[in-house]
């Protein structure tokens, strides 16, 4: 009976706890509505960069034996100069898949994207991977419908996403359906995988390896065109593999010793890669990563810093209530928990709003960080969401600390008869708070001016052409061959004032060739150039600038000479004072 009594009075104490502190939220509504408001923000805006972060930090994570999962690269050295790739010949997986370290290794070349049509009706997908059905071992992607193990199988035969598999067959069953892919043909789809953003790896459309035929050339050990992925045996040392592959690089003819392949593993290809050709690589560094998060975490200290002055000095308003309080016959235990426990209420009411607003806010988040789908409720996510739960706890302790330990340790008599003094400690601690909030608050400003000058920048600098107005179609290899009559029928149009045709665009990032030979070229210098081959208009069309030289020119006698036209850095790399009429040799 003895134990119940307690039990009850301490079950009346904290519902008197409650009451006294809902009544003083709802007699300082202002005060109560900026503090919880300020730090609800300060969480939302933190929560959001944390969970992009966290996002960036486990991609492929979600693979079994991520640990033993590797992507080769290769390092090719000519001259003085180093090229470090992602690409590497198509013969090295197979090779590789017999060393006694290996479990399973693919060959992955990246594709455009396609034209789909199912039952009349056409669909464009992307992105198109080509590869063998040992990839699925490597990677555990979820499949939904069909066999993981017989995905690739068939040479005809291919797999989709289940959100592309939604747009072409709406509620059917995919699964043995036939569907025509422009320029390769009748496939049967075999397997339905889950669309995952959370890898460096794209999916849309997986087809065989054997219906990737892009160059006759294309099982040459010199052609440096496709990602190669391996993974290891239990207990198999990466290093071992390793010095193995340096012996791999006397099968390619020309390179000898003068190049290697390594391993990478594959949670470093998305943030911390820096190869060449590198096409499933993160758009930013892990630099960029830890900048973000230090962001977060200052926002979160200067809101829980204004959440702290804000209780501080709100406290020295309650003084002649602790003071009645003592009178009554309450201990100093008590008012510290009845303190402590107010204001960790208001942090858990922040926290709540937070969230509500993070929830508000995600959908617009992804569509401004483009890549990433970010779900606040997921498993993984969990961890971070019991994290600001501690920094409730925390703040809400720390806020309540001076008012529960300091005030609650005046005197009754002094405080009635107004005789002590508000404390130096309280003065010092908010002036304090007061700074560091100042201060950061000027370096954020300072910073977000400096960002803005740079994408400014980044917007308005001149790229060397004219982007505005130009529309991309990719041609096949039928449309190329009819291309001058429809540059014809188009240029008909009256919205259309050009109409130019190149092997790439400007913007292309896929592999370069070595140059060596040029007029001028004592010293026996090399380098990497991209190139390509463009209409004869292209310059025109694309409203870039001639410095030197002439323009190509329609038609040309038979006998005339070629020509080609390359840009300042090229001039600048081989070293060419007087550039116009230098032959340069390619191949």
């Amino acid at each position: 009976l003895l134990k119940i009594r307690k039990l009850k009075s301490k079950i009346v104490m904290f519902s008197n706890y409650f009451k006294i502190a809902f009544r003083n939220i709802r007699r300082q509504k202002l005060y109560t509505i900026i503090n919880i408001t300020g730090l609800a923000i300060g969480m939302a805006c933190s929560l959001l960069i944390l969970l992009f972060a966290y996002e960036e930090l486990t991609v492929d994570n979600f693979h079994e034996n991520v640990d033993r999962i590797y992507r080769v690269y290769s390092g090719l050295v000519e001259s003085e100069n180093e090229l470090w790739t992602a690409l590497t010949p198509m013969p090295l997986a197979n090779d590789l898949v017999n060393e006694p370290e290996v479990s399973d290794a693919a060959c992955m070349a990246v594709g455009d994207r396609i034209s789909i049509r199912y039952r009349n009706q056409w669909t464009t997908a992307e992105p198109m991977i080509y590869t063998s059905s040992s990839f699925f071992n490597i990677f555990s992607f979820t499949f939904i419908q069909g066999k993981r193990s017989k995905a690739l199988l068939d040479p005809n035969s291919m797999v989709l996403t289940d959100k592309l598999a939604k747009k072409i067959f709406k509620q059917e069953n995919p699964i043995g359906k036939t569907l025509h892919v422009k320029n390769i043909g009748n496939l049967t789809v075999t397997g339905i995988i889950k669309e995952q953003r959370n890898t460096h790896i794209r999916l849309g459309v997986i087809l065989p390896f054997n219906l990737y035929r892009e160059d006759p050339r294309y099982e040459s050990w010199q052609r440096y065109n496709y990602f190669t992925y391996v993974r290891l045996k239990k207990n198999a040392e990466p290093e071992t593999l390793n010095r193995k592959l340096v012996e791999y690089q006397k099968k390619i003819y020309g390179l000898g010793a003068r190049g290697q392949y390594l391993l990478q593993p594959v949670t470093d290809i998305w943030l911390h890669s820096n190869l060449a050709y590198d096409f499933l690589t993160a758009p930013y560094g892990i630099n960029v990563i830890y900048n973000v998060t230090a962001l977060a975490a200052i926002i979160l200290i200067t809101a829980c810093m204004n959440y702290m002055n804000l209780a501080t000095a709100q406290s020295e308003n309650r003084i002649e209530e602790v003071g009645l309080r003592k009178v009554m016959g309450a201990g100093r235990r008590q008012i510290v928990l009845q303190f402590l426990g107010e204001a960790i209420l208001l942090c858990c009411m922040a926290l709540i709003l937070s969230i509500i607003l993070t929830e508000i806010f995600l959908p617009g988040f992804n569509d401004l960080v483009e890549i990433k789908e970010i779900n606040l409720f997921e498993s993984k996510n969990i961890s971070i969401i019991t994290v600001f739960l501690l920094v409730a706890a925390f703040t809400g302790i720390i806020s309540g600390s001076y008012p529960a330990f300091f005030v609650s340790a005046f005197q009754p008599a002094a405080i009635i008869r107004r005789q002590m003094i508000t404390g130096k400690k309280g003065t010092v601690l908010r002036k304090f708070l007061l700074i560091m909030q100042f201060a950061i608050a000027i370096i954020l400003i300072i910073s977000t001016l400096t960002f803005n000058g740079q994408l400014k920048y980044m917007l308005t600098k001149d790229l060397g052409y004219h982007p505005e107005n130009l529309l991309f179609v990719p041609m096949s290899v039928k449309v190329r061959q009819v291309y001058d009559s429809i540059k014809e029928n188009l240029l008909q149009h009256t919205g259309i004032s050009h109409v130019t045709a190149s092997l790439n665009l400007p913007t292309w990032r896929g592999p370069s060739s070595q140059l060596g030979q040029w007029d001028g070229n004592t010293a026996g210098k090399t380098i990497r150039m991209y190139h390509g081959s463009v209409d004869h208009d292209f310059i025109d069309a694309f409203q870039m600038q001639i410095i030197q030289g002439t323009d190509f020119s329609k038609k040309s006698a038979p006998d005339a000479p070629s020509g080609l036209i390359v840009n300042e850095e090229a001039v600048r790399q081989m070293e060419l004072e007087e550039p116009i009429g230098k032959r340069l040799t390619m191949w």
